[in-house]
């Protein structure tokens, strides 16, 4: 007869993840926005262009206005909020 073998290992316990308020969250995108606004827009062509190298790149295949909007955010340096 085979011998029952037992695990007597404990599970890892994963570490606490520090959370952050949504207020916190909120005024942090908040101030993200207000610092965007306060740069000058970029105009229609410079969209245009960054959107043209952005489908060239095929960073989202046959959406160009997924193009648009993300050239438009990265020239206003706004993140993905």
């Amino acid at each position: 007869m085979a011998k029952k073998v037992t695990k007597t290992t404990e599970a890892k316990k994963a570490a606490p993840r520090a959370k952050q308020s949504r207020a916190k969250t909120k005024a942090t995108i908040g101030a993200a926005a207000r610092e965007a606004s306060d740069l000058p827009s970029p105009t229609e062509e410079q969209i245009r262009a960054r959107a043209y190298e952005v489908f060239r790149r095929g960073a989202n295949p046959s959406d160009p206005v997924a193009d648009w909007f993300q050239a438009e955010q990265e020239l206003r340096g706004i993140a993905s909020l």
